[in-house]
This record gives C-alpha cells, structure tokens and sequence, in this order.
C-alpha cells in the first residue's frame, strides 16, 4: 500500500508541465474559423465538397445564429440537436469540435442543465449595457438587455436568472466572447431561449463614445428569416425546424418583436436520467454488496494517535479505461470484485467508543489528510476517530495520470476520471458498512491504558472538505447509507469555477495548450461541463433534501461551510449549490445569499434545527471580478482553524444539530 507526501503534489506537477511544454508546445489547429472572423465568411468549414459527403448536413455547417468567434457560436445550439426515433440528440461533425473533444465527449440528449453559454458580437460589447452582475436576479428584469427564458412542458414560459460577463480572459476586450451562467440548474428537458436585445453596444464605446466604430449593435437577419420561415440556407432551415418554435414563444416573454434582438437562440436541456441514473445504481449494488471481506495492517501507534491500514473488496464497475460498463438495459454492471485502501486515523484523545467521521479528502490530496494539521486538530478536539478512502483519479496517487490526461490531444480519458468518481463514491457506501457492521465490532485499541474499541458503528458521519464537500453533496444526495453529512468549503457546477480557481495557472494551462485563442478555449471550457454532468452537484441538487430517492434517508442532516472570498472554490459556485438544493442560510449572515431559505441564528439554542449553512469571514479582501482565477488567500484552509468553525462541526457531527459559535455574524469582529 502506497504512502504519499504532499510535496509529491508540486514536483509532479512541475515534471508534468515541464514535459507536456505548457508555454512552448504549438496548439492543435482544429478546423474552424478564425476568431473575428463573420461566420458567413467560413464556407470552406462547411464546404462538404471538400470535406463532408452531405453538404446540406446542418451539422456541418456554421450557427446560422453567429457572428464569427468560432463557427459553433453561439453554443449549445438547436442548430446541433437533432430529433429521432429516441428522442433529441447532440450531433455536430468533426471538423467543427474544438481541440481535445469529439461527438461521443460533446453528445448526449441536449445540453448540459448548468452548460455555460458562450457567444460572439462583431465589434464586441460595452459590458455596461450587461445585466448587473452582483444582483443575481437582474435578468428576470423586464428591462435586461440578456434575457434567458425557460420553455417547460405544461408550464408557462419564464425568464431564468443568470450571470451574464466578457471573458476576461481575453486578449483583447472587443474580441472576448460573452459568458452567460446559470444561477439554477434549467429544468432537465426544457428548452432554453437566449435573447440579446437591441440597446447592446459594440466595446468601442468603452474607449471613445465619439468615435465611428461605437454603434448600437443591429437586429439580426438570420433571426428575422427563421422567425419568417424563409430561411436562406440549409443552416438557417435546420433553425426553422429546430429552434423557431421555441424562440417564437419566447418572443412573448422578452417582450420583442425579432427586430429588437440583435442575437437569440435556443437549446434543449438533456434529459435527467441519462445523467444521474448510472451513480443511483451503482450505490444501490454498493449497498447491498458484502463489505465483510476486509484485511488490516499491524496498528501503528504514534505519539498522537493510532493509524489502522486496510483494503475492503468493492464491486467494481469500470473497464480497463476507467470507463463504467453499461449492461444491455443500460445500467451498470460489476466487472469484478476489487479491494481499496483505508486508513483508520484513531486520535489518542479518543479513549473509548466515540462516533466516526467517513472522511472524504480534498483535491489531489491523499488518505492521510485525516492526520494533517487542521483536519487531525479537529479530530482531536472532538474526540472522533476518521475512516478515509481514496477519490481515485482526484486522490495525490494519480496526479500524473490525471494531468496527463489533460495535456492528451484527446480528452477521452478525461471522460475515464470522472467515472473514477462515481466508483469513488460508491466505495465509500462500501466501506460505511465495512465500518457499521464488521469493523467497529472488531477493532481493538491500547495505548497502554487498558483495551478499547474506539468506533461506534452506529455514529458515522460524513465529512468532506473542498473536493470531499463537493463529492457529498452527490454522496448525500445518492447514497442510502448517509445521513448526516458536513460539507466544508464545496461547490458545483465545475466547469464555472475552474478558471476562478487559484489553481487554474497550474493544472489549466494543461488544457489551455491546445487551443490558440480564448475563443476555442471558452467553447471547450463550457463542453467539459457535459463530462462533468455525471458528478456535478447541481445536476442532483433536487435530491438533497427536497426529492429523497427511495432507499434514502428521509430528512437527512447538513451542515455547509463556505469561506468568504474562498481562492479556490468560489463562493459563487458554493452558493449555487446551498440555492438549487434549498440549504438554509444561518441569518444574520456575513453576506446574504441570494434566493436561499434562512434560519434565525437566535432560533438554533432550540436544537431542532438539523440543516443549515454558514459563512465565516477571515477579513480578507474580495477577488477581481469575472472569470480570471483569485490570488491564494489561505482562508479555504484557514476556516478550518478558527474555534468557532471547530465548535460548530464538532456539535453538528455529535449530535447532528446547526449551531452558531460566534458571538453574532462570523466575521473578524
């Protein structure tokens, strides 16, 4: 069994970047257009003649809803879903995918519900004129210029909040494409409606109001002759066939007439089993698989505490490519039966039978995080002894493979880490019932005061820390072994919080490579999120607490901490998750969360309140705005060395109620 220190992390990651040539590598040329250059002037991307056998084949073709930026803006796109016999489906050719994906990576039965939304302007944008970016609820608005509407069977159409910013990213700010991001998870199924209304102004006006080339941008042809049904082309008549209907019953909602609209396009949202049904599955074999077939090490006694080693056998679900195996039906089939690693980390403060904490650990990080300072420290003051198994592909072991993965000319692999995911995830339903029905009966303690067994089989909770929060709050949603789970410093929604992340210099530059301009690298920023789908907390945010599967705990227990102004998890993406899942705020708070339920602190000396989220301030200063990754803080560590964050847990874990440790808000003062 492998034993791991954190350097590794650093010197791996720089043999990695120095092999792969993050900085000097050329990137892979896909076939597309230029950035800035008019989509009407990209014929010989779609020429079949010269390329494809069917040239009326609209996915082939250019979004005859774009303007330039890349030939599939703006995307997800109608234009690439096609109905058949069983139901929509993603198809785009080959020749117009961005670097790293292809139609298997990109496909699925609509979008993304959390895709981000990526278009293009010639001329750019005066982010003025945007929908204020701090008032999460600017778009529904009837006055927002960037209106995003929701088409829901047997509803009525509605405008959907959004976050709406220029790639600040970009080289240069007339050529950055326009990022819309979804407050809440669309409605799986729906169709989604984006508008751009006249009023919107190129990004010259920014520079010189004065000069010729700051003009309101114009109403779109292309839209006017689908809305008419006269389209010019096949692209423009796979529109009318594809996304007219739902743009026309948009237009209602909007309030326009197509001549107010400098751009609009519609998608469909894909179907919700196709992502979650698989990890429901495998965690139900999980828990119903034989977790008796475990083996320890020797105890290990050090000064502080007592480690256990040991390997449960798990079934496991994926192929040689780290791929889950679909049988015929559909659903996940066990290819074998495989032992993992745990590690039993037994504070010497622990010196009889304590409830146990099933630890979920951070971001390439190892099994041994429970004996790492601000982790152990806790461990010790509450007396609680951690069970901790490994996120394979996300674990400190796999970095190499991981980041190899990123850097390939292909991205299929990648496809392979998230499923390593979900057999993580499942594993550790395994490993809960290893420890509830075998383990905690067995395991027998001395550190020369007498023998004890120190885990209480009947107490387990679940506690995971940034990669381990944002892992439960899937685990909590799908596993029917969880009850009580703390979920520190999380997030979802991945795909939105990479390039924010601290970490996004290092480990993205392994993805940026491969594309030669911020136009390509959005595009396929806002395609990963369709591999992320699978584990992405958002897309099981209704199952939390609100809509509990059968087999689950009925009303389970949750607490969620989030740092202020967190470098590596953005506050924006942990409260998407605490919104679309319902997790009440503990009010008064340091900063109000948008559209979340709230709880009065003083109302929590009752000790009913069993689910709650919280937000602890260190007094450090706010990030730059947008999507540009945050200077390292220290606070997504930090959080978890103040006394009052330590108490709170510590009840929370105990006894399964939220109570607040501070003396009022959680800030400095």
């Amino acid at each position: 069994m492998g034993r791991f220190s954190r350097i590794y992390s650093v010197v791996g990651l720089g043999f990695l970047l120095a092999a792969t040539g993050c900085s000097g590598d050329a990137p892979v040329e896909p076939a597309d257009v230029e950035e800035g250059e008019d989509v009407g002037d990209a014929g010989d991307v779609g020429d079949a003649g010269d390329v494809f056998e069917e040239p009326e084949d609209p996915s082939a073709m250019p979004n005859a809803m774009g303007q330039g930026g890349h030939a599939l803006l703006p995307w997800p796109a109608a234009q690439y879903q096609e109905e058949g016999e069983d139901g929509v489906s993603v198809r785009v050719a080959e020749a117009l995918i961005p670097a790293g994906f292809d139609g298997e990576l990109i496909g699925g039965s609509g979008a993304s519900r959390v895709a981000p939304m990526v278009t293009w302007l010639e001329g750019g944008i005066d982010p003025r004129g945007l929908p204020d970016a701090v008032d999460w609820g600017a778009t529904l608005g009837e006055a927002s210029l960037v209106q995003v509407v929701v088409l829901e069977e047997g509803q009525e159409a509605r405008r959907w909040p959004v976050l709406v910013e220029m790639d600040a990213t970009a080289r240069e700010p007339d050529e950055a494409t326009l990022l819309i991001r979804p407050h809440r998870p669309f409605p799986a199924g729906a169709q989604v409606v984006v508008g751009l209304r006249r009023g919107l102004r190129t990004y010259a006006c920014v520079e010189d109001e004065q000069s010729e080339a700051c003009v309101e941008h114009g109403s779109s042809e292309a839209l006017a002759r689908v809305l008419a049904g006269e389209p010019a082309d096949a692209a423009e008549e796979a529109w009318v066939t594809r996304g007219a209907e739902a743009m026309r019953a948009a237009l209602a909602v909007m309030g326009e007439e197509a001549g107010g609209l400098v751009q609009a396009w519609s998608f469909r949202v894909r179907e919700r089993e196709e992502v979650v049904s698989a990890l429901f599955e495998m965690q139900r074999v999980a828990n119903e698989a034989d977790a008796s077939n475990y083996r320890l090490e020797e105890v290990v006694y050090e000064d502080a505490r007592a480690l256990i080693y040991g390997e449960v056998e798990v079934p496991w679900f994926l192929d040689e490519d780290n791929r889950v195996v679909l049988n015929e039906a559909g659903l996940p089939q066990v290819v074998e039966e495989r032992f993992v690693e745990f590690l039993v980390t037994v504070p010497r403060s622990v010196d009889r039978t304590r409830p146990v904490v099933l630890f979920g650990h951070g971001f390439f990080s190892a099994i041994e995080e429970s004996t790492w300072g601000n982790l152990f420290g806790g461990l010790e003051q509450w007396e609680m002894a951690a069970v901790t198994t490994r996120f394979y592909g996300f674990a400190e072991a796999d970095l190499a493979d991981t980041a190899t993965v990123l850097a390939a000319e292909s991205l299929q692999g990648l496809a392979g880490v998230i499923d390593q995911q979900r057999q993580s995830q499942a594993n550790f339903t395994v490993v809960h019932n290893m420890l509830r029905d075998y383990l905690a009966a067995e395991l027998e303690l001395d550190f020369g005061e007498g023998v004890y067994r120190p885990l209480d089989g009947d107490a387990i909770s679940y506690m995971g820390i940034s990669n381990g929060g944002t892992q439960g709050f899937v685990m909590m949603s799908t596993s029917p072994v969880l009850k009580r789970g703390a979920l520190i410093v999380p997030g979802g929604g991945w795909s939105h919080m990479l390039q924010r992340a601290a970490q996004w210099p290092t480990l993205g530059g392994l993805f940026t490579r491969r594309y030669r301009n911020q136009v390509e690298l959005q595009l396929g920023v806002s395609m990963l999120q369709q591999i992320f789908d699978p584990v992405d907390s958002l897309n099981y945010a209704e199952f939390l607490l609100e809509e509990r599967a059968e087999g689950m705990v009925a009303e389970p227990e949750l607490l969620v901490v989030e740092a202020l102004h967190d470098s590596q998890v953005a506050n924006m993406v942990s409260r998407w998750v605490a919104g679309a899942a319902g997790v009440q705020q503990v009010m008064p708070g340091v900063e109000e969360v948008w559209e979340v339920p709230r709880v009065d602190a003083t109302t929590l000396v009752e000790g009913d309140v069993r689910v709650g989220y919280e937000i602890y301030d260190l007094g450090v200063e706010a990030h730059p705005v947008g999507n540009v990754a945050a200077e390292e803080n220290g606070v997504h560590n930090d959080v978890r060395l103040l006394e009052s964050y330590r108490a709170q847990v510590g009840e929370f874990l105990e006894s399964g109620r939220v109570e607040r440790f501070c003396e009022g808000v959680c800030d400095p003062e």
